[in-house]
């Protein structure tokens, strides 16, 4: 079951998860008992964990954990939460139409907007995934879930159905209104809520009737387009949302919408492992694979390294990698990206029902996690396979790299790194035929990348003078696709205040360690995401932004002259 991640669960939400890990062909019944069970709960109940687990399993235990009972307002959305993500494992159900109701029945009978409804799924109205007599999937819902929830929410319905579109005559007593509170010397702010509270309306939907010439223009499709690429490049950039919203004139929460649409968009273009990875949904694979896709401090070592260095560490690594280690670190490199691509496609589909609006941030972190991993992986194992790439390399062209220019060498790496990465994106750890290694794949993959070149043309009449470089003309974090690349911009500016001497400076910024734990700076590791690094430090993620904002501008603020490093005073 694919179990859903970094969130903040209660206990009674994984005591009631766990019955369905190793329930087998009874899982699909514990499911629609436990819709049941959603029914029955009200808001103002109290419940023993044992009896919530007996309701779902049949098994009643002797003994009570949980005297106190679980208060049913927080238990509603646990099970709603479940319910989903449960579904999402199983796969759609067969439609009943005795027992179940289209979501769009069913939000027609409640006299809601199919969004409302959704919106209240942790309020009791669940949903499911149901397949139809013509084989279409559609959500759905328990028509004893509905006349529960209209018997208890009578006001909350009420409220609900005057939602209506504003029309001219309710805006001129709007206005009317308006202008009666203000003369009798009451405040803008406490007129709007005065009004809203009379008419039933969001004091937003009043203010914008009254205000109009103090709301921007309405951006056209062009203009959005050039919005959404300015607020995602600003906000990769590490510029805060507060300053991009005073400079495109809109508000804050419009730049986060932006901005989870231009991230959305990079992240479902992520295409599916090209190898399979088994046991992907297995409750212990995060802590098997983390275990082998910790990341060392190579790749930044090689980066700062001189020409000489560079090449004869790549050279040793044969002899200080076991082979195990390697698989090991490609199998994690393959399962992150998969697990990526699974919570992309499940994401696809909740939009299918939820509607077209991008996922939150909640939904997107974890992704792009996931996808940081991968990506430092990547580097890691092209890495790993450079040494056998590079003696079949300077067999064909005769000579050492050594030996070269810079502007020489600099081609010939090239080929040497995209040789390579072809390779470690196919390789299958798990097959274990006489020969398969990654010393032997790559050899053969740089050999077939070779001859698809024209070497004769890149040496021809190079002289014997070396690399007259201090550092190497390549950057192996070249062999991450685009995409992930700009998820590994602090990676990137991390490298940058490292080879400026400035390291030391910034591990004593308050925010330093959840920054590194958040983007996998410290080695051994591998990235967070927001919620898994607030829970190791013990410190709720939304107040942990701040800090890791503030520690990133500074690891951003490394400038580099051309004659050396600058970078701000420390404040």
């Amino acid at each position: 079951m694919n179990r859903r991640r970094d969130a903040e669960t209660t206990p009674a939400h994984r005591a009631i998860r766990r019955q369905f890990e190793f329930a087998g062909d009874s899982a699909a019944a514990r499911l629609d008992r436990l819709e049941i069970l959603l029914c029955d709960i009200e808001p103002t109940g109290a419940y023993p964990l044992d009896w919530l687990v007996y309701r779902v399993t049949g098994v009643k235990s002797d003994v009570s954990n949980d005297p106190d009972g679980i208060d049913g307002k927080r238990l509603q959305g646990d099970l709603a939460d479940l319910i989903d993500e449960i579904d999402r494992s199983l796969g759609p159900s067969p439609f009943d139409p005795d027992r179940h109701l289209d979501a769009e029945e069913a939000a027609k009978r409640l006299g809601i907007s199919r969004r409302t409804l959704q919106r209240w799924r942790r309020l009791g109205l669940a949903t499911r995934r149901f397949v139809h007599p013509g084989g279409a999937v559609r959500a759905g819902i328990r028509n004893e879930a509905v006349r529960r929830f209209a018997e208890r929410n009578p006001g909350r319905l009420q409220r609900a159905r005057r939602r209506q579109p504003i029309d001219e005559a309710e805006r001129s007593m709007i206005r009317e209104a308006f202008d009666r509170w203000v003369g009798e010397a009451s405040s803008t702010t406490a007129a709007i809520e005065r009004i809203a509270e009379e008419m039933h309306r969001s004091p937003a939907a009043i203010r914008a009737i009254i205000e109009p010439s103090a709301r921007p223009a309405r951006a056209g499709p062009q203009a959005r387009k050039v919005i959404g690429r300015l607020v995602a490049r600003a906000r990769r950039q590490g510029i805060p949302v507060a300053d991009i919203a005073a400079r495109i004139d809109r508000s804050e929460a419009t730049v986060r919408r932006y901005e989870l649409e231009a991230r959305w968009a990079e992240v479902r273009s992520i295409d599916p492992p090209m190898v399979s990875v088994p046991n992907l949904g297995r409750t212990d694979a995060p802590e098997v694979f983390t275990v082998a896709g910790l990341i060392d401090d190579l790749p930044r070592e090689l980066q700062r390294a001189d020409p000489t260095t560079w090449l004869a560490r790549v050279r040793r690594l044969p002899q200080m990698e076991e082979d195990e280690e390697v698989r090991g670190r490609i199998a994690a490199m393959h399962f992150a990206r998969a697990r990526a691509r699974s919570s992309v496609d499940e994401l696809n589909l909740g939009r299918a029902f939820a509607g077209p609006r991008p996922p939150g941030e909640r939904g997107l972190d974890p992704i792009e996690t996931d996808l940081r991993w991968w990506g430092l992986l990547l580097e890691r194992n092209t890495v790993s396979g450079l040494a056998a790439g590079l003696q079949r390399l300077e067999q064909s062209i005769g000579r050492r790299l050594e030996q070269l220019p810079g502007a020489r060498v600099e081609s010939l790496l090239m080929i040497l790194l995209e040789g390579t990465v072809e390779v470690v994106l196919g390789f299958d750890p798990a097959r274990r035929t006489e020969g398969h290694d990654l010393a032997r794949a790559v050899g053969l993959g740089v050999s077939r990348r070779i001859a698809r070149e024209h070497l004769a043309e890149v040496t021809a009449g190079a002289r014997a003078r070396g690399i007259r470089r201090a550092t190497m003309p390549i950057d192996t974090l070249h062999a991450v696709p685009v995409g992930v690349r700009r998820l590994l911009s602090v990676e990137r500016w991390w490298r940058r205040a490292e080879e400026a001497g400035v390291a030391q400076e910034i591990r004593e910024d308050p925010g330093w360690l959840a920054t590194a734990m958040r983007f996998g700076l410290a080695s051994a590791g591998r990235p967070y995401s927001l919620a898994e690094t607030g829970r190791e430090l013990g410190i709720p993620p939304t107040r942990l932004v701040g800090r890791i904002d503030a520690c990133v501008a500074r690891i951003r603020g490394i400038r580099k002259s051309s004659d050396g490093f600058e970078h701000p005073p420390v404040a």
